[in-house]
């Protein structure tokens, strides 16, 4: 009888079976393959989960099955190919399984594409786990009824179960379906099989040493230090000196002009202070200092390891308005040790209690857009063996009284409190800083305290202490000594926090190593001449349907090494191109190695934003790309990649939108293109002053959002899509979406323009005069119509949101909505114009500001 049909008398009927077939225990070497088994990899009826059934004959040779085990697919479930002491005759393909917490077991399959994709499925399944719910309390019951099959006389089978699980246990495991080198062919390249191959087995050739990592955090509220804080009690408190240090601060300036500019005077003193206070029993050398507006980190390790450090690069990531203010976000630092990498990431993430969403966004930010492009190899911060994450992370206590938890803290209920605190229930629900850990936390709430006192907030907002200040980490070999803050500090709002590790980093014994690495070279020598590289693609043309403006789509591309070589693929130009894929298109990865017999997941990602609408709306462009995706020493593959973008105002010239008086999704193809040419013969009689949607922008702003923190923070993806159709599909009375969301979606319609505000052609004499208020006046004067009245516009609203919305209230100063209109009412002049001028992007940027500020603070009589 099919096995299929065997095991789907035993489900019940939300389950159903993805593949099945029949194996066998693999025995010890030598004596081949042992007693039958079925496996059945079976899916949830929610259509994410999934387990594998393990099931043995109730008779040999019978109809009839016993479920044996189940095992719940998660993403530490383990499957890999297993050749250790398998003679290379062998017709069996021997696949070791193993589930968290239980012992490992290999299974001899017939070699063959029904194999393959059964091991394909479970590796599938593996990836697809990650981030998901697993509960897996579906699979209690067949548990269940697996240990009453059990509880009967045993049988023969389980006994073999288990006398083979114990030789499967001592044999060695690739964490992935990768055959060891005997059972392969040698790469597409000396180098990438010597580089498999030397990981594969760097066990051998490798120990681990113990290294002491200390972080250490502090928002310092925009303060210079002072003498009289006790800083060696934060950073000098351990009894033995840290091999390591990683410094955070966030706050560092509050100034304006940490906004506008790159230098600060605070960095050099905190540097300073930090240099000083370091532990008195070793010398130190600093790694790298990076510096994102009022976020710093500092990375030292100690003299005598500095000569094993390598490889050292530093990013930064702003989550403020539109990517671009750096109030907010994150600074990281990479190195290696040895041969174990770390990063160290120091954030700063969004106020307010209320604002725990938005933290969430700006971590899934930061790990999106964090990439070390330095390196020969880009990275992102989880590529790291080992990560620690510092900083002001601004998740608070909610859904308790402030009294009461003031209460709890003072009789030392920490844990009770701690059920509140919002970093642990995102983390639960798994939205947040999944797969990281952080230590016990017994100390006081370090936020927020009356400056210069141990006294909790006494203003009128009386807000609730929160352990705002965190350290948390992922990787293998760390372990927590030490988690505390330093109430002796009293400098800032903040109390500042320490982490102490012991982690363990690999070092190479190069006797070792060298052996190793000539046996590989010899073993390789007999490959050379094997067959070329062989892939299979799931699809060649990739349809992503309707795209909207700023919505981000996906699809995945597998690519499966099918040969027996390695094989070394990437993205590849067209001829006459200058880039491989269109700028509305993003490939990830776009460079790989697969190994035979694996796949690798490519991220396909389309997104239309204020650098590719234009040309989409007016047809110059097409949502259509042709990728050629090259194999090396192999033959190149064409992918197509297609979808129908919906025109959106985004994108629109002001000339042509103050023609349009019907909602912008209503106006034919036709007509768009004949106003957007050079000589357009459908005109209104009578335009707009405006364009209406800009109107319908600015004019909730000014009845929703005067008196409010405008342009302080960002806007959520969401509301500003809500915000775009309901501009192209209606004439809104009111826009969706928060006050944030709609000031963000005024920026973003402002750079979508094709033509800035400011016309490029009047750029050069905008950063001449930019110092001259009489000047740039005069130049605002000879702008052509429109472009002059939504400038006009724009300043007039900006100052009647300076007026009402004074710094003290919580509004931002002239200087800085200069500086970030600047950007988007005035584009940067020609490279060659710069190189000319020896004018740097800094430079730019600060007269673009000048410009812009003068009309803010200065009567408009244009």
């Amino acid at each position: 009888m099919d096995p299929t049909t065997m095991v789907k008398k035993l489900l019940l009927s939300p389950e159903r079976i993805v593949c099945c077939l029949e194996a066998r225990l693999a025995g010890p070497p030598g004596l081949g393959p042992g007693a039958r088994r079925i496996l059945a990899l079976v899916q949830h009826a929610d259509g994410r989960q999934r387990a594998l059934f393990v099931l043995a004959h109730s008779v040999a040779g019978g109809t009839e099955v016993d479920i044996e085990t189940v095992l719940p697919v998660t993403n530490d479930f383990i499957c890999g190919i297993d050749t250790n002491g398998l003679d290379e005759s062998d017709s069996h393909l021997y696949v070791r399984l193993k589930s968290p917490g239980g012992e490992p077991v290999t299974f001899a399959f017939p070699q063959g594409d029904i194999t393959n994709s059964f091991v394909e499925q479970i590796m599938m399944s593996i990836e697809a786990a990650l981030g998901g719910d697993h509960q897996f309390s579906w699979v209690q019951q067949y548990r269940e009824r697996a240990s009453r099959a059990s509880d009967k006389e045993p049988s023969q089978p389980n006994q073999q179960t288990r006398a083979h699980s114990s030789h499967a246990q001592s044999s060695e495991l690739d964490a992935g379906p990768r055959r060891a080198f005997s059972a392969g062919a040698p790469a597409t390249t000396r180098e990438t099989q010597v580089k498999f191959e030397m990981s594969r087995k760097e066990e051998a050739y490798t120990d681990i040493h113990q290294l002491r990592v200390l972080c250490a955090t502090w928002n310092v509220n925009g303060q210079s230090p002072s003498p009289d804080e006790p800083v060696s009690d934060w950073l000098a408190s351990t009894a033995e000196p840290p091999d390591i240090y990683a410094i955070g601060f966030q706050e560092l300036d509050l100034s304006k002009e940490a906004f506008l500019f790159t230098e600060s005077p605070k960095e050099d003193e905190w540097l300073t202070m930090v240099l000083t206070n370091l532990h008195p029993r070793a010398s130190y050398r600093r790694v790298r200092l990076v510096r994102l507006v009022g976020m710093m980190l500092i990375v030292l390790v100690q003299e005598r390891h500095a000569a094993y450090v390598r490889n050292v690069a530093a990013e930064c990531v702003g989550t403020g308005i539109m990517g671009k203010m750096g109030n907010k976000g994150g600074v990281a630092v990479r190195l290696e040790v040895h041969s174990t990498s770390m990063c160290f990431v120091s954030a700063h993430l969004a106020a307010h209690v209320e604002e725990y969403e938005r933290r969430n966004q700006d971590y899934a930010d930061i790990c999106h857009r964090m990439r070390f492009n330095a390196l020969v190899s880009p990275k992102a911060i989880k590529d790291h063996d080992q990560v620690f994450w510092l900083g002001d992370l601004n998740y608070r206590i909610t859904d308790v009284d402030v009294d009461k938890v003031k209460e709890m803290i003072e009789r030392g209920a920490m844990e009770k409190v701690m059920e509140a605190d919002q970093l642990r229930l995102q983390m639960a629900a798994r939205r947040v800083f999944d797969g990281y850990h952080e230590g016990t936390v017994t100390f006081r709430p370090t936020y927020k305290y009356d400056p210069g006192t141990d006294l909790w907030d006494s203003s009128e907002k009386n807000r609730a202490p929160a352990w705002c200040d965190r350290v948390l980490w992922k990787g293998e070999r760390i372990r927590q000594l030490h988690y505390t803050s330093h109430p002796s500090l009293r400098l800032s709002d903040h109390k500042p926090v320490t982490a102490l590790f012991e982690t363990g980093v690999k070092v190479i014994d190069p006797t070792k190593y060298r052996k190793i690495y000539e046996d590989i070279m010899k073993e390789l020598d007999k490959y050379e001449n094997d067959s070329l590289p062989q892939v299979s693609v799931d699809t060649t043309e990739l349809i992503f349907g309707t795209v909207h403006f700023f919505e981000t789509k996906t699809q995945t591309l597998t690519i499966t090494n099918t040969g027996k070589v390695a094989v070394q693929y990437r993205f590849i130009n067209k001829l006459n191109d200058t880039t491989y894929c269109k700028q509305w298109l993003t490939v990830d990865p776009h460079f790989s190695v697969i190994m035979p017999g694996e796949r690798c997941e490519v991220s396909l990602e389309v997104r239309v934003d204020d650098r590719t609408a234009s040309k989409l709306n007016t047809c110059q462009e097409k949502l259509y790309d042709i990728l050629v995706l090259h194999l090396e020493k192999g033959k190149d593959i064409f992918i197509t990649v297609q979808g129908d973008y919906v025109r959106s105002c985004f994108g629109v010239s002001i000339n042509a939108l103050v023609h349009i008086k019907t909602p912008f999704a209503e106006v034919p193809v036709s007509r768009l293109l004949d106003l957007e040419s050079a000589s357009p013969k459908e005109l209104t009689h009578n335009p707009y002053v405006i364009p209406k949607e800009l109107w319908f922008l600015v004019d909730q702003l000014q009845k929703q959002g005067i008196g409010k923190d405008l342009f302080g923070q960002s806007g959520l993806p969401a509301e500003i899509c809500r915000i775009r159709e309901a501009l192209d599909t209606t004439l809104p009375e009111t826009l969706p979406g928060s006050i944030h969301s709609v000031a963000e979606a005024l920026l973003l319609f402002l750079a979508s323009l094709p033509e800035p505000v400011i016309p490029n052609s009047y750029v050069v004499q905008c950063m001449e005069s930019s110092d001259n208020f009489i000047q740039s006046k005069h130049i605002v004067s000879q702008l052509p119509p429109h472009h002059k009245n939504v400038f006009t516009y724009i300043c007039t609203f900006l100052r009647e949101v300076v007026d009402k919305t004074p710094p003290d209230r919580g509004g931002l100063e002239p200087t800085t909505l200069a500086k970030i209109f600047g950007g988007v009412l005035i584009r940067n002049p020609s490279a060659a114009w710069q190189q000319r001028n020896n004018m740097s992007l800094e430079t730019l940027d600060r007269r673009k500001t000048t410009f812009v500020y003068h009309f803010l603070v200065n009567e408009i009589d244009i």
